[in-house]
Order: C-alpha cells, then sequence, then structure tokens
C-alpha cells in the first residue's frame, strides 16, 4: 500500500511575510491573531497578511522570540534574549536588568492565575505582574508547564519541581510526572487521563498505575524532545529535534506524522488555534496542518489511473472500473484483481454489485461480465446486441440490473433479460443514465435526445428547454421524492410536474454535473470538471426562478487532497456515497474518497476585527489595534464610544479591518455600510479596507460584518462610531457672529459716509447721473447694436428659411447664453495644466457633487483617497466628462432616481468608473421605451467615447432595479489617445499588443438603448 499523508500541508516561509523561517514559539490571542516568534522577529498573522514586529521596528533590543504568553488580563508577554517585553495599548515595553531581571535572558513563560506571568530564565526563577520578584535564584530553568488543576511545574537541569503561588517556593511534585529520575519532556494529563514523558531512551505512557514503554529510541542516534502537544482530536504528538514529528496512532502505536516525503524534520513547536487547525513550528517555516478530507487511490495501486465507474459492494468494498481492469478497495487497502481481470485486454466502463455481493461490469470487446464472490474468474452474460459498449449498470430496488448501451436499453432480473412495452423508444439513443421509482416509473437519460418518463409503456420525452442540456450525465432520487438529473450544462430538478433549472449562471459552481450525491441531511453534493461541490438543497430550490443569483457552495479539489479535481462522467454509476458517510468519485488520475462529515470544520463563521483608521490628506492614525487616544475601545470596534475626526481631516477616511480565519482565509468576504446614510449592505468583497471622502459633519457608524465560505454572514457585527466636526466657517455660531459683525460694521460705516459725504453728495449727483447716461448709451449703442443685429440677423434668416431652418436659427441667442458655461468646460479640457490622474477624479468628483446637489438627488461617491501621478490627455478628461454628464442626466431626468452612487477605482493599470441609480431602470430591449424617452443615441454615444478611448463600456438594467453603468480603461490608453476622423482608433496609436489579457468585462456587455 502506498503510504499517504493524513494532512494536507500549507507551508509558510519568509517569502510569504514570516520575518524568519525558524520559527520558535506561538500562540493565539483572544482577537483571532496568530503570534509567531521567529529567530529574527515576532510576526502578527490574520491568514492573510503578517505583520512584524522586530529590532528595525524599534519594538525590541533582540530579534530572537524565545517564548510567547499571555496572562488572565489578555495581555501579550514576549521573551527574548535580552529581557521580557509586555505588550500595552499597541507599544512594546521592556522589563531586563533595569528593573531586576537578572541577566534578562528569558527562555520561557508561563501565564499565572492570580495575574502577571513566571519567567524561566538560566539565572532563575521570577515573577512578574508590576515588579520584577526573584522567586528562586540561581537555578537553570528549562522549561514551564501548567497542569489541570492550575498548578506550574518548573522543569531544572535533572528533575521537575512543582511551583507553588502562595508560598513563592519549588517544592518536591506531589506526583510522578516522568519514570525514573531521567529528564523527561512530559505531558500531565490529557483528555482521557493519561500520562505521557518523552525521555532520550523512549516514550512511556502511564496510563493506570505503572509506566509503559511504547516507543523505544534507536540506539545509533541521539534523540531528544522538544515538546509534547494534544491536537484537537485528543491525541498526542511528539516533537523532537533529530526525529521529526511522531504521533499517537490507535491506542498504542507511535509513528511518524508524516511520511518522508512531506519534508518536516525539525519541528519544535506544536500549536492548534481556535478553529482546531493544527501547526508545526519548524526550522523550515510555519507549517499549517488540515486533515485531508480526500484520500486518492492512484495508478501506483490501481491497475490503471484513468477510473470511469465505482460502487460500493454489500460488505463494503468500493469496486472500481478503470481503463485496464477492475480493482476493489475494503478498509482503505487495495485488493489484487482477480481472475486475471487487470491482465485482460479492453477497457471497464462501468460497475455495479447487487444485494447478494454479484459484481456486473461492462468490458469493451466482452460485453456485460458477472463475478460471483466464491469464483475465480468472470464469466460472460449474453446480450440481446454483439459486444455492446456498456456505459450504464443500475440495480434498482427489485435488485434488477439495467444495463444502458449506445444501442439502447436491457433489463435482466436472475441474469435473464426482461421484455417490456415502450423499450423501443429506446433503440440507438445512446443511453448514459437510469433511475427507477418506487412507483415504477422509469427515468431514461441519452446523450444528445433529452431525458425519457416511461410510465406503463407510455414515453414521454423531455429536451429542449424543460432541461438544461440534451446530454444526459446522471439521474439520482432525493429524499424528496424528487429527481435530480445532471447534464453537461446544468442541473434539472423535477417534482410534482414542476421543473426547476439550475446552471453556472445562476446557481452552480461549474456547467458540468457527472454525478449527484443525496443523503437527506440537507444538502447536495455535484461532482464536476472543478472538483466536488457541496451546496445546500433548501437555499437552491428557493432561488430556482431567479436569475443569476450563486448560491453558498463548498468545493473540495486538490488542495484537499484530490489528485485531480476533474472527475469522470458519461458512465453509471460515476460515484457511490457509501455507508461509512464517505464520498468515492472516479478521476482521471486514480479514485478518490471524500471525507463528507468533515467538511463542515471547513465552514466557520469568521470574526471581524477593525485593525486601523486613517484619516486626512496625510493619513493620521485615528485607531490602531483597539485604542484610540489612549483609551481601550476594543478588537472589534469602538463599542459605543464616539471617536472625533477634527473637520481638517474630513476629506478622506479610510478603516481598515480583517477576519481572523486560518482556513481559506482569501475566500472570506466582507461587506459594510455607513448605517445612519446607507441602509442596506454593500455588496460582498473581499477588500480589507473601506474609504470614504468629503463626509459632512455629523454622527456615523461603521458597520462591517464577515461571510464565510458558504455565503453565512457571522452574526457578529465590528462597529466603529465616529463624529466629523465642521469646519469653522460651518457652524451656526460663526455664521450668526459674522452677520451680527457684518451688520455693526456696514452700519458704522455706512453713517460716517453719510456725515463726511452728506454735502458732497448733492454736487455729485448731476455728475454721476451723466457718467451713467454715457455708459448706458455706450452700451446700447455698441454693445446692444451689435446683439440687436444679430438678432435682426437671425430673425431675418429664420423668415427666409422655413421649417427646420428657422428653428435652428430662433435657437442661436439660446445657444450663445449656454457658451460661457461650455467655454469653462473647454478651457479645462483643453489647458495642459489639467492632464493628471488627480486632476481628472477632482474635476469628475466636483462635477458630479454639484450637478446632484443643484437635481436635489442624494450623491454617494467613493473615490480613492490617493491617486497615481499618472498623465491623462485632453480627448480622455473631455469623454469621460461628457459621459459622466450623460449619465447623471439620465438618471436624474428619465430614471427620477433619488440616489446616485458613483464610485473611481483605480489600480496600477486599470480606471473603473461605476455610475449606479436607484430609479426606475428599464428594459434594453423595449423600443418603446426608447421612443418616449428619446432618441436613444445616449447610450451609444457613451459607449462610443468609451470605446474611442479604447475601453469597455458595459450597462445592466431592468424595470424597476435601477440602472448600472461601468467604463473600465487601462491607465496606458488614457495617456495618448488618437482618433480618426471616423470614430474608430488609429490602428498604429492605439491597438493593443496581442498578449494584453482580456477585461473581465469584455464578454459581459450588452447592446442597450438610452432611456
Amino acid at each position: 500500500m502506498v503510504p499517504r499523508e493524513p494532512f494536507t500541508l500549507r507551508r509558510i516561509t519568509s517569502e510569504d511575510g514570516l520575518p524568519n523561517n525558524r520559527v520558535q514559539s506561538m500562540l493565539q490571542t483572544a482577537d483571532g491573531y496568530l503570534w509567531v516568534g521567529t529567530a529574527f522577529g515576532l510576526a502578527r498573522f490574520d491568514g492573510v497578511v503578517f505583520k512584524v514586529f522586530d529590532y528595525g521596528s524599534g519594538d525590541f533590543t533582540k530579534d530572537s522570540i524565545t517564548a510567547l504568553a499571555v496572562d488572565s488580563k489578555g495581555v501579550l508577554w514576549v521573551g527574548t534574549p535580552d529581557g521580557l517585553y509586555q505588550r500595552v495599548q499597541q507599544r512594546f515595553h521592556r522589563i531586563g536588568r533595569e528593573q531586576g531581571l537578572g541577566n534578562a535572558e528569558v527562555r520561557c513563560l508561563q501565564a499565572l492565575a492570580s495575574g502577571g506571568v513566571l519567567v524561566g530564565a538560566s539565572d532563575g526563577l521570577y515573577r512578574v505582574n508590576g515588579v520584577v520578584e526573584s522567586v528562586v535564584p540561581s537555578v537553570d530553568v528549562h522549561r514551564l508547564q501548567r497542569l489541570p488543576g492550575g498548578q506550574v511545574l518548573v522543569q531544572l537541569a535533572d528533575r521537575w519541581l512543582e511551583f507553588h503561588e502562595a508560598s513563592r517556593k519549588l517544592i518536591a511534585p506531589r506526583e510522578e510526572f516522568s519514570p525514573g529520575n531521567r529528564p523527561a519532556v512530559i505531558l500531565p494529563l490529557d483528555e482521557k487521563g493519561r500520562r505521557w514523558a518523552a525521555t532520550p531512551e523512549g516514550i512511556f505512557l502511564k496510563d493506570k498505575s505503572s509506566w509503559r514503554n511504547l516507543w523505544v529510541a534507536p540506539v545509533d542516534r541521539r534523540v531528544s524532545f522538544d515538546q509534547i502537544a494534544v491536537d484537537s482530536d485528543g491525541q498526542p504528538w511528539f516533537l523532537g529535534s533529530s526525529l521529526g514529528v511522531l504521533r499517537l496512532s490507535g491506542e498504542n502505536d507511535i509513528v511518524p506524522a508524516f511520511t518522508e516525503s512531506a519534508g518536516i524534520k525539525k519541528a519544535s513547536v506544536f500549536f492548534v488555534d481556535h478553529e482546531k487547525t493544527r501547526w508545526l513550528g519548524t526550522a523550515d517555516g510555519l507549517v499549517q496542518l488540515h486533515p485531508r478530507l480526500a484520500m486518492s487511490y492512484t495508478e501506483a495501486e490501481l491497475s490503471s489511473g484513468e477510473c470511469r465507474s465505482l460502487f460500493e459492494a454489500p460488505d463494503g468494498t468500493v469496486w472500481i472500473a478503470t481503463a485496464a481492469g477492475l480493482d476493489s478497495i475494503k478498509q482503505g487497502v487495495v485488493q489484487p484483481s482477480r481472475g486475471g481481470l487487470a491482465a485482460q485486454s479492453g477497457s471497464i466502463y462501468s460497475v455495479s454489485v447487487d444485494a447478494g455481493g454479484v459484481v456486473w461490469f461492462g468490458k469493451d470487446g466482452a460485453g456485460l461480465m458477472r463475478l460471483n464472490p466464491t469464483d475465480q474468474a468472470a464469466a460472460a452474460v449474453h446480450l440481446p446486441y454483439s459486444t455492446p459498449k456498456i456505459r450504464v449498470l443500475y440495480h434498482d430496488f427489485e435488485n434488477q440490473l439495467w444495463v444502458g448501451m449506445d444501442e439502447g436499453l436491457v433489463c435482466l432480473k436472475d441474469g435473464v433479460v426482461q421484455t417490456f412495452k415502450g423499450f423501443e423508444a429506446f433503440e440507438g439513443r445512446r443511453i448514459r443514465a437510469v433511475y427507477r421509482e418506487r412507483s415504477g416509473t422509469l427515468w431514461v437519460g441519452t446523450d444528445g435526445f433529452g431525458i425519457c418518463r416511461l410510465v406503463g409503456g407510455d414515453a414521454k420525452w423531455y429536451e429542449g428547454l424543460t432541461i438544461t442540456d440534451n446530454r444526459v450525465l446522471t439521474i439520482q432520487g432525493d429524499s424528496k421524492e424528487g429527481i435530480w438529473v445532471g447534464t453537461k450544462r446544468g442541473l434539472t430538478y423535477f417534482n410534482n410536474g414542476n421543473f426547476s433549472l439550475f446552471t453556472a449562471r445562476n446557481a452552480l459552481p461549474e456547467s458540468v454535473v457527472n454525478q449527484v450525491f443525496e443523503r437527506g441531511d440537507g444538502y447536495i453534493w455535484l461532482s464536476g470538471l472543478k472538483g466536488v461541490h457541496r451546496l445546500h438543497r433548501e437555499t437552491l430550490l428557493s432561488i430556482a426562478l431567479d436569475k443569476e443569483v450563486p448560491i453558498p457552495c463548498v468545493t473540495l479539489n486538490r488542495a484537499d487532497g484530490m489528485e485531480s479535481s476533474e472527475t469522470s462522467g458519461g458512465q453509471q454509476p460515476a460515484g457511490s456515497f457509501t455507508r461509512d458517510g464517505r464520498i468515492w468519485v472516479p478521476t482521471g488520475r486514480g479514485a478518490t474518497a471524500i471525507d463528507s462529515a468533515r467538511v463542515q470544520e471547513r465552514v466557520q463563521l469568521p470574526k471581524v476585527v477593525l485593525e486601523e483608521v486613517k484619516a486626512g490628506a496625510k493619513l493620521s492614525r485615528l485607531f490602531v489595534d483597539g485604542y484610540y487616544d489612549g483609551q481601550v475601545l476594543g478588537a472589534v470596534g469602538s463599542q459605543g464610544k464616539v471617536v472625533d475626526v477634527p473637520s481638517n481631516q474630513r476629506d478622506s477616511l479610510q478603516i481598515q479591518y480583517t477576519a481572523n480565519t486560518f482556513i481559506q482565509p482569501s475566500k472570506v468576504r466582507f461587506r459594510y455600510r455607513l448605517s445612519e446614510l446607507q441602509k442596506e449592505w454593500s455588496e460582498p468583497m473581499d477588500r480589507r479596507v473601506a474609504v470614504f471622502t468629503r463626509l459632512r459633519p455629523r454622527h456615523y457608524t461603521f458597520e462591517v460584518q464577515a461571510m464565510n465560505l458558504q455565503g453565512e454572514v457571522s452574526p457578529e457585527i465590528a462597529t466603529f462610531s465616529f463624529r466629523v466636526y465642521p469646519k469653522l466657517n460651518e457652524s451656526w455660531w460663526f455664521g450668526a457672529t459674522v452677520c451680527a459683525l457684518g451688520t455693526v460694521g456696514v452700519a458704522s460705516l455706512l453713517r460716517v459716509r453719510w456725515q463726511r459725504q452728506r454735502e458732497s453728495i448733492r454736487a455729485e449727483v448731476t455728475s454721476l447721473e451723466r457718467e451713467r447716461t454715457r455708459i448706458a448709451r455706450d452700451l446700447h449703442d455698441d454693445v446692444g447694436a451689435n446683439m440687436t443685429g444679430l438678432g435682426l440677423k437671425a430673425q431675418l434668416a429664420a423668415l427666409e428659411f422655413p421649417g427646420e431652418a428657422s428653428a435652428k436659427l430662433q435657437e442661436l441667442a439660446r445657444d450663445i447664453r449656454s457658451l460661457v458655461d461650455r467655454m469653462r468646460e473647454v478651457i479645462w479640457a483643453v489647458n495642459p495644466e489639467c492632464d493628471t490622474l488627480e486632476n481628472l477624479v477632482n474635476y469628475l468628483t466636483h462635477s458630479v457633487e454639484g450637478f446632484l446637489t443643484a437635481a436635489g438627488c442624494r450623491c454617494r461617491l467613493d473615490v480613492p483617497a490617493a491617486l497615481p501621478r499618472l498623465p491623462v490627455c485632453a480627448e480622455a478628461r473631455h469623454n469621460l466628462l461628457s459621459v459622466t454628464k450623460e449619465a447623471l442626466n439620465n438618471a436624474v431626468r428619465h430614471a427620477e432616481a433619488s440616489e446616485v452612487f458613483v464610485r473611481i477605482a483605480v489600480d496600477p493599470a486599470r480606471l473603473q468608473l461605476q455610475i449606479k441609480d436607484d430609479g426606475c431602470g428599464f428594459d434594453p430591449d423595449d423600443t418603446e421605451i426608447v421612443r418616449i424617452n428619446g432618441s436613444g443615441h445616449g447610450m451609444g454615444n457613451m459607449r462610443k467615447r468609451i470605446e474611442d478611448l479604447r475601453g469597455v463600456f458595459t450597462v445592466r438594467s431592468s424595470p424597476g432595479e435601477g440602472t448600472e453603468i461601468v467604463a473600465e480603461l487601462q491607465l496606458s490608453d488614457l495617456a495618448k489617445v488618437k482618433i480618426k476622423s471616423n470614430g474608430h482608433n488609429d490602428t498604429a496609436a492605439s491597438q493593443r499588443t496581442s498578449n494584453q489579457p482580456q477585461s473581465k468585462y469584455d464578454r459581459n456587455s450588452a447592446t442597450t438603448q438610452h432611456r
């Protein structure tokens, strides 16, 4: 038997952000962070990002981290060769020789129930709780270990002693914790009441009254152990510096935890986190261990790695049909093929076992074969077809065998071919699946002809729109008397005459469904080309009529131990749900068994932690790791306390958060909102920062939640309450004071001037009247005359040219009045000093705010706080401004929106403009709406402007659901765009290179009409 790793391994090294590969200590704090002490610094890990504390950051005087501990108050303590450090309010405070800590070389730490920590050093034992107290001087402490009763054991060079906290003394232990007087690493008491000890001679167990030697150390190798720990299953692990990792298997066997191929040798730290994930600290980095959910049997054990079909026999044996023979696996051991089955030529496509244990299989070139449990060779079974290629073998509830072939369908009972009315409907239909209900109704799936329901000899075919695809791969009944049909394009559910269709577009993780598994526990399992997927049955059925609504799903693939994520299909059975709760699926690289019971361990509800809040142009820190202005706010947020945001920092606010989970952390999604402004949550996203700009003065509460792999939302909400203060000139008292002072000042000034000029007014009145008369005459004769002349010319021309020409001339005056506003935009567009990305985003933001404010429409903006200094040409700025104005005009005038959301996102390569309203929406295919609302060129013009910039323009809308417009452009294209006279991009100036990746929006764009 080929040895298998019982765990999947994820190696984390310095290339992933770990400060150093030599891991020396580990622990997890209550907020979920994993702290890793290395030879060159301390790291805090949330599953995605490491935050490093070391000499370079100014946190420690020496980088080596020798020990970690958390006391009863949640304070983190860090031991180093140059003293003890206590983390208080985001800072590490050193305790060393100056405070009485001997030579300051900390070897080990142990938290005390009364508070503080016990410190073991080479020159004594110390207790630190506010002050340093030398408990036992001049002893060489190697280890500290807490007993289940709360006592602390102290290991010296040659013996164990017990620390008596009340008397501050080391006393002889009241119990025997190791065999003899030999130095040992011990586990005083595990969950089963056993005591373990590891010495240079071996591993010992004391389960009753005496010690037993379960494992003897090799005589030719020097053995030492660093730790004994218990995993989440209650099994002990033994870490030795020269032996790698050992663990208990069964009751008395000590075995290597990994094969040599795993490459884990020098492991000194074992740790189990809150999610029951096992961790190893080694000299080569951090290793994360997950119990292997999928166990694969490959071509090294089977007659061929290309498996087509498999089935579980009544005795628990799993029979596997491969491209080179028939194999069987019982209790995890591959059995040798009997009767020369593996040596015979020809492929086996399907296999099934009847209630009596007889194995039936279809062999290419030989037809149907049967193998009795007591026979040594398989016998051929005659069928009314010559050497058919048998794709389907299915035993129904009456132990009848249904044989499906390209030529048709045959039924055998007790080895005799049965005849049924209606079977002629299946001739030449390429049978791929069969299922018979207890009522006698027969379902038959074909390759290219759909599915047939045969009742009393009457055949009814379902194809076309009734099922997802005519190429059927599997038919299975479920616990609710429904029928699942898997095809090459999705899944169909039949129940009480109703049909529900599911595809990769609206619900499924992929299109191909090779096999369906269901056991009545509320979930269904699907095997396909991307792995094995678990979906919640009721959730799937509840959205059957919705469109484009993906549902939560747990997917198992190569990361979980499968040799190949692509399962085999087109034969029946293409998998088996065995009695021990495992799902067996055939693949192109062997047979895989999945432990379905342990999948739930991967579905945790992550806890959100607020890490940091920055505000202002310089992004000053307001909140870091649960502290604000020296006050503890808590890891999950401000918890009712309000953080003040000064008026000069309100232009930008960044809130950074995370979820401390280590089970596929990259798949965690977040949603957030400002509860005072947004009733609805944001769309789930993997971003771990929220940015808000130009917040108005008021009180706000930011809320964020995390979602697990199944899309379930954590009930815990992390909150951050803050108050934005107004600027001086925005406060009510400032306006009142200015008005009062202005009134008094103006009154005083007028009075003084009136007194001084009372006599001169009469003399100046005549002169002033003459000057005003002259100005009026000049305006009338010059500017007025010219404007009148232009008006008369336009009017006379209107009389000479009837019809449309006359109407256009009459619009001339109105065009002149709008010229000034238009000129401002033109000046901005052509001004070379404005050719930057930052200026573009600022101008668009001000334009959006001004337009929507004037229209009385709510505005939500999401723009980057900091932008790269990149050039943007005049054509690009002009087109983007025009698209924005047209979209806002549509939202206000036609959609009658009450709120518009504008988002500008910038990454190193692209710029994305998103404009979304909550208006009436429209049907892009409804020509009547186009006729009523306009010529229909608005959307076309916007699309044309974006495509002139070599961008992608996308519109999504439906009646009553608002409209969303997305424009995506490459930053490199915005720098310089050359447009031909016919409106198409100039090839020489704008054609992309052939290896440039296609935008993700290219295949989702749709032709729409102006509303």
